[in-house]
């Protein structure tokens, strides 16, 4: 039986009365989720927890399909548990401690978004947690790639090399095949002391797995640009979809978000500089000229749909998972 109470500390102390014949595996500091199976006529409800179900005496109002994010703050000492009551999660009242989330380690955040049973709506709240932990890239102290375009090629080479893959080319490595590691980012990194780029590095592996793509930052040298995020993504059924986040140092924000399936090409722009958001719809006729031999169409998001919004719209179940 655990009691939880609510929030009106930052932690609560628990009961736990574990049922004959099974364990409960747990360590200090851990998050753990907790799902909400069946609410009980005496009040209390049956959570599923690492694989356990245990019966909890509640003072919270809680709903069946209820999740439950959970701290631990102590190991059970004579059956009694303190933990940390994070977050409650369903579709009709969300009670987000977003707060005590943020101050989660990234170790935990990975372990969090190791979990497959998450929700779209998790997913999205793990991935704004995981943005905001991101640090200010300083292009002064990580090796650069120096390219004068854009080009396929070249994308492919600076995406390869930006260090999410590093893991993956050193098990091709164990297995005989060739990789060349030495341009590669995350290998650069791990010799040096720039350890504060190295957990970016990281936390765009926990966005690749979360996100189910190819997710990375790419410090590149580029007339007016500081680097950009790209994004990488393809379904079974051969949709692919791109995603550019490019910071450009007069103009802002720009976020290019390009899907294509069955040689049908959509085009989505959002600008934070109006005036570049007028050149580009102005010279967009030129660049259907360019693709004459594809079915394209090109959209402009407007001031009332915000960079915040769209930065999630590649939380989607649909996709297919792309490991690294």
């Amino acid at each position: 039986m655990i009691n939880i109470k609510p929030f009106t500390s930052p932690y609560e102390y628990i009961q736990i009365t574990k049922p004959q014949g099974y364990s409960l595996s747990l360590k200090v500091g851990e998050v753990v989720k907790a799902e909400v199976i069946d609410i009980l006529p005496t009040g209390g409800i049956v959570i599923r927890m690492k694989g356990s179900y245990i019966t909890v005496r509640t003072e919270i109002p809680l709903q069946k399909e209820s999740s439950l994010l959970l701290k631990i703050l102590e190991l059970p000492q004579d059956n009694r548990l303190k933990i940390q009551l994070i977050s409650i999660l369903n579709n009709k009242n969300l009670n987000i401690n977003k707060s005590e989330l943020s101050k989660l380690s990234i170790v935990s955040l990975g372990k969090l978004v190791s979990l497959e049973n998450l929700t779209e709506f998790e997913k999205i709240m793990l991935f704004q947690l995981l943005k905001e932990k991101i640090n200010p890239v300083d292009l002064n102290n990580i090796p650069l790639t120096f390219i004068k375009n854009i080009s396929p090629e070249n994308l492919k080479y600076a995406v390869y090399n930006s260090g999410i893959f590093l893991e993956a080319k050193l098990k091709n490595i164990l297995k005989g095949k060739k990789e060349d590691i030495k341009n590669d980012m995350k290998a650069f990194l791990l010799k040096s002391d720039k350890n504060q780029y190295l957990e970016n590095i990281y936390i765009y592996q926990l966005l690749s797995k979360l996100t189910k793509s190819i997710y990375t930052y790419i410090p590149i040298v580029l007339d007016g640009l500081d680097g950009f995020e790209f994004s990488y993504k393809k379904n079974k059924k051969g949709h692919h979809t791109v995603k550019l986040n490019l910071n450009f140092k007069i103009h802002g924000k720009v976020l290019i978000f390009v899907s294509y399936y069955k040689s049908f090409l959509n085009v989505f722009f959002k600008f934070e500089d109006n005036k570049l958001k007028s050149i580009c719809e102005e010279n967009i006729e030129q660049l259907k000229e360019k693709l004459s031999n594809i079915k394209a169409s090109f959209y402009f998001f407007g001031d009332e749909t915000s960079f915040d919004k769209l930065d999630t719209f590649e939380i989607s179940n649909h996709l297919m998972d792309f490991k690294i």
